[in-house]
């Protein structure tokens, strides 16, 4: 007999998605329910404010779930596994789970240990973490589909990656933290109003039975309907170490109390409540009028929160800084002032050719930088964006004559519509490259990246860079009608490992995303290559849900484009602006210089 563990779980969204309309509650409740009956969880009750999903969850031990996908005694062999297949397709797709059934009989057949696809199949089942990770997953999926024009103006993902969860072993602190959940909507919520309150207990009042089964193993009863657990004292008595006072009439020079639960001593169980009063959101009344004293002292707090916020984001900047000159680094990196093989001092003119060309270099990255901020650039930008001949265009892109063979292949926005919004970024040095960066937006907020480099007949766009030209190749890529392609995407890391890719240690997953095409595709670079080296540069110090631009080129091998899974075979720039010399080729002249001045000393 397995006991039932209660949870509870917080999922926090992007912190510039913090209102939702009904049809996206709606969306994410829906999601929440269908992926609790898969995983086996049950949901108490919720709560969704600001974009936020608090859970009160239970689910028995994981063990109890795996016992039904193992192969009873007087039952054939596999029989586990079809039972396991058939529970996938609640939540799969019935080629999805053809492809794992497909190798899992592969597996057998060679005797090999099929542990591993079996974690891989039922890691979600059983686990609150996987479970509230794959409501993230699929709601961030219904966002995209649902609201594009809101998903590209988000300021990093729909949910963000930190899941709170928090293990309640008594029935009271359970129920303390469902009436937190729940109060605003016990008190103010008939039902007969236009919905208000995305909350378990709203549901249960509308007569959702998922809602009220949870609330039912919450009181312990086996109440008809909302009104009879209402009844029961759910949220009839505030919880502990929460009290809230009735509205009384302020005596006068006396200032309120304090909250009864910080006066006498403090058990342990009370520190505890406490502790999970600070971690939980709270419904309040409406606040009283503030005296003039409160009203700076709250000044002072939202200052000193601002400058906190500030510095957070200027530490994220710097850390995106950081990895991206390392990955430069690696690739331009050179000894200039070293000995490899014994350490001894080059000879002093050699340092000083070393020195003069270095400065020389910086003297004219500093000049190519002043000219990327100056005016000339953002008007060239702007006339660029704004126009709507492609002739006139090509007059101001880099490399015309090659520019001009593959217009046919630039999507039409880029290539004739113009841009309503153009705004300045930075200029930042995209491997080998100086570019200045600016977003034309249009009419339906939409955008796209203007880089402008500087050549030797002035500055120029980077035309390729604003089509994200060869974005019409995935299509083709994925039916198979070709078996290479260069891509401009976004990428950030992944831990999709399967089928060819699957081994972890030999191979770098990394989901591959664009604004021109919907489906999410996965890259892998082989980490001992100089690919996967300057990859792995490129990603550090970068967090896990950061996306990178790069362009790359991928390709299929033995029908992998069916799933969806491409080897990276080079990269070319960290960014969608290639330099004259790839940053591959930069790096292994490097290595080769490395290589030949050590075999000489």
């Amino acid at each position: 007999m397995f006991a039932q563990k209660t949870f509870w779980i917080q999922c926090k969204s992007s912190r510039s998605y913090e209102s939702m309309d009904e049809e996206e509650h709606a969306a994410m409740v829906s999601i929440m329910r269908n992926l609790s009956r898969f995983c086996g969880i049950t949901v108490l009750t919720y709560s969704i404010e600001s974009g936020n999903l608090s859970m009160l969850v239970s689910c028995p031990a994981r063990e109890h779930h795996m016992e039904y996908f193992q192969d009873g005694e007087n039952e054939p062999a596999g029989s586990g596994m079809q039972r396991l297949f058939q529970h996938l397709r609640k939540l799969y797709t019935a080629s999805h789970v053809e492809g794992l059934t497909a190798e899992y009989q592969s597996l057998t057949q060679r005797g090999e240990d099929t542990q591993t696809f079996w974690e891989r199949c039922t890691r979600r089942i059983g686990t609150p973490r996987k479970f509230a990770e794959g409501i993230n997953e699929a709601f961030a999926r219904w966002v995209k589909k649902n609201r594009p024009q809101l998903y590209e103006t988000l300021e990093g993902n729909v949910c963000r990656k930190e899941i709170t969860q928090v293990y309640l072993d008594q029935l009271q602190k359970q129920r303390d933290v469902a009436c937190r959940m729940d109060q605003d909507a016990v008190l103010h919520d008939d039902g007969s109003e236009p919905r208000k309150y995305w909350c378990g207990f709203a549901d249960a009042m509308r007569g959702d039975e998922d809602a009220l089964d949870g609330l039912r193993e919450l009181m312990r009863s086996a109440a008809v309907n909302a009104s009879d657990i209402k009844e029961l004292g759910y949220c009839s008595q505030p919880a502990h170490n929460t009290l809230r006072k009735e509205t009384l009439t302020a005596r006068p020079g006396k200032k309120p109390s304090r909250s009864t639960s910080k006066r006498g001593n403090r058990t342990v169980n009370q520190t505890i409540d406490n502790l999970a009063e600070h971690i939980a959101p709270q419904a309040s009344t409406p606040p009283k009028p503030m005296s003039h004293k409160m009203k700076l002292r709250l000044m002072s707090t939202i200052l000193i929160i601002v400058i906190g916020a500030a510095t957070i984001i200027a530490v994220k900047e710097w850390r995106k800084y950081e990895a991206n000159t390392n990955a430069l680094k690696l690739a331009s990196s050179a000894p200039n002032t070293e000995n490899i093989a014994n350490g001894e001092t080059q000879p002093q003119q050699e340092l000083e050719m070393a020195q003069t060309k270095l400065d020389t270099k910086k003297q004219q990255l500093a000049e190519m930088t002043v000219r990327l901020y100056d005016t000339e650039a953002r008007q060239l930008a702007d006339d660029f964006a704004k126009s709507t001949n492609p002739q006139i265009r090509l007059r101001m892109c880099r490399y015309p004559d090659q520019i001009s063979k593959r217009l046919d292949s630039y999507p039409e926005r880029a290539l004739s519509e113009a841009a309503t919004e153009v705004t300045f970024i930075d200029v930042v040095n995209l491997g080998g490259i100086m570019a200045a960066r600016f977003v034309a937006k249009f009419a339906d907020n939409s955008s796209r990246l203007i880089c402008i480099v500087s050549t030797e007949d002035g500055l120029r766009v980077d035309w390729d860079c604003y089509a994200r030209h060869n974005a019409k190749a995935v299509p083709l890529l994925l039916e198979g009608k070709t078996q290479s392609a260069e891509l401009r995407i976004f990428a950030r890391k992944s831990h999709y490992y399967n089928f060819t890719y699957r081994d972890d240690k030999r191979w770098t997953a990394f989901e591959l995303t664009s604004p021109d095409f919907e489906d999410i595709i996965y890259g892998y670079s082989l980490k001992q290559t100089t690919t996967g080296k300057l990859l792995d540069a490129a990603f550090k110090n970068a967090a896990l849900e950061k996306s990178v631009q790069l362009t790359l080129q991928v390709s299929s091998n033995q029908e992998t484009h069916k799933r969806k899974q491409f080897s990276i075979d080079r990269i070319y720039a960290f960014g969608w602006v290639r330099a004259e010399k790839d940053i591959e080729d930069i790096y292994r002249a490097n290595v080769d210089t490395l290589g030949g001045q050590a075999t000489n000393q």
